[in-house]
């Protein structure tokens, strides 16, 4: 069995966040042998159908919280599925298994997140991972990993030649490292950004992140701009905190902040989920070139990080002229977890 790569992971710290409950708000997969427990905690557990032999645990309506979530406690902790379990943790195959954090989560520490700016990544070991590791690494052996990796293979070798003919190919590595060496930052032409999703499309489609001060917040598109709610636990909207403006050029950044945008993309540039996402998506824009769509989608994370940054500071009711390192750090938080949820040439543990 190949190793997990977990040099995604070094640096960073973890303590879960009580009465946080945002990683509930979510559909688990559960195993056929992990159904059992869960039916003892609760016989009427309510599943819906998922794939490759899996079930969900059914959600709240309208972009409500897991069954088992109660005034922000799991009733299913000690039995809960492996993908509740392994959180923040995230891994992918592809032509590697990789391991990656989901900086969403208000209990990873991110703060030394511009450290990973520079070509060389940090050597630090993670702090509070331990479990979560046990339990992905035992997860990982269950399945036939050297196998998915072929299937990953055959599909990029089908892809690469494909973009030969072109003379649109460029491998993966070669790809990463160019960009590694200069990243590109949003600019005049990157504002505004895309809109989260409108009203009509329901609270489970809206890009959620965690307050201190609010709980859950959501973020979806109107004619006023961009309305900020909570939303209750059952689902539905618990109240709108407002509408604000989203930018429509580059705002300013101290040094910090800049530092922190900066080694932020640095880091998901080194996602094999998000690279091979990239891949998959080229067949379907066979006329725009590798370096091209890597480079408009990370000037669109750089946006959309710097956009979420300064609503949420609207928000917190301090708008600044110049952007903070906190503001960045609070754009991350509202930007990190959509970029997990997108189809790759791999598959995710």
């Amino acid at each position: 069995m190949p190793e997990i790569d977990l040099s995604l992971l070094n640096g960073f710290s973890y303590t879960c966040l009580p009465d946080c409950g945002l990683c509930c708000y979510a559909t688990p997969a559960v195993s056929p042998g992990e159904k059992p427990p869960l039916f003892k905690v609760d016989p009427k557990t309510p599943f819906v159908e998922g794939e490759g032999g899996y079930v969900q645990i059914a959600g709240r309506p309208d972009g409500g919280a897991c069954h088992f979530l109660q005034a922000n406690r799991c009733r299913c902790h000690s039995v809960r599925p492996f993908p509740c379990a392994e959180f923040p943790v995230s891994v992918h195959i592809g032509s590697r298994a990789q391991a990656t954090l989901i900086l969403s989560c208000p209990g990873v520490d991110i703060g030394r997140i511009a450290s990973w700016a520079s070509l060389s990544e940090p050597k630090q070991l993670p702090l509070g991972l331990d479990p979560e590791l046990a339990l992905v690494k035992s997860e990982y052996g269950r399945h036939p990993v050297t196998k998915w990796m072929v299937e990953c293979s055959k599909r990029e070798s089908t892809l690469q030649q494909r973009m030969r003919k072109k003379g649109m190919w460029i491998p993966p590595e070669e790809l990463r490292t160019l960009f590694l060496e200069e990243i590109p930052m949003p600019g005049e032409g990157d504002f505004p950004v895309s809109d989260p999703p409108g009203k009509e499309e329901g609270i489970d489609a809206l890009p959620l992140f965690f307050d201190e001060r609010l709980g859950r917040v959501a973020l979806r598109s109107g004619s006023g701009g961009w309305e900020a709610l909570t939303i209750m636990e059952l689902g539905g909207m618990k109240e709108s905190i407002g509408c604000y403006q989203p930018l429509d050029q580059p705002p300013s950044m101290d040094k910090q902040a800049e530092a922190m945008l900066q080694g932020y993309l640095s880091y998901i540039t080194r996602r094999d989920m998000l690279l091979w996402a990239i891949y998959l998506e080229l067949q379907n824009h066979p006329e725009v070139s590798l370096i091209e769509m890597f480079d408009a989608f990370l000037r669109e994370v750089g946006g959309q990080v710097l956009t979420r940054g300064c609503i949420r500071a609207q928000m917190d009711g301090n708008p600044s002229a110049t952007l903070s390192r906190s503001d960045i750090e609070k754009g991350i938080r509202a930007t990190d977890a959509d970029l997990m949820d997108q189809l790759t040439l791999g598959r995710v543990l």
